[in-house]
């Protein structure tokens, strides 16, 4: 089975379906011939799509910050050092629930979006 796939959207973007529409059937496409032979897909083929919503302005450094927090939970916490030099506060938004809190090194993502994100998204390429 495929990892789940996170959707994260670039800078000044907007991360929804109403974006990105039925973003599963782009990736488990059902043709025509599919249809006319009624052919289901199997469950193990789908994956999981994971939209994730960032500052669409934030600096590098909270946009990773903010991604890593939402897929796990947890108050978002931008740093001492960071947010005293970028003159906000060190808290952000609190993720009660995070979007996949299982990641780890043995649960791993795949990323896709555009813009900036392939630069903070490798902040994350080895979860703790």
């Amino acid at each position: 089975m495929l990892p789940p796939l996170v959707l994260v959207e670039g800078f000044c973007s907007a991360n929804s379906t109403a974006v990105w529409g039925p973003f599963e059937s782009f990736l488990h496409p059902v043709t025509q011939d599919d249809i006319a032979r009624n052919v289901e897909q199997e469950s193990s083929e789908e994956r999981q799509i994971i939209l994730v919503s960032v500052g669409p302005v934030s600096s590098l450094h909270d946009r990773a910050c903010e991604l890593y927090y939402a897929l796990k939970g947890g108050r978002v916490d931008y740093g001492e050092a960071h947010s005293s030099k970028a003159g906000h506060s060190r808290y952000g938004r609190l993720h009660v629930e995070g979007l996949y809190p299982e990641w780890s090194s043995s649960n791993p993502l795949h990323f896709l979006g555009h813009s900036l994100v392939i630069v903070f998204s490798r902040h994350h390429h080895r979860p703790v």
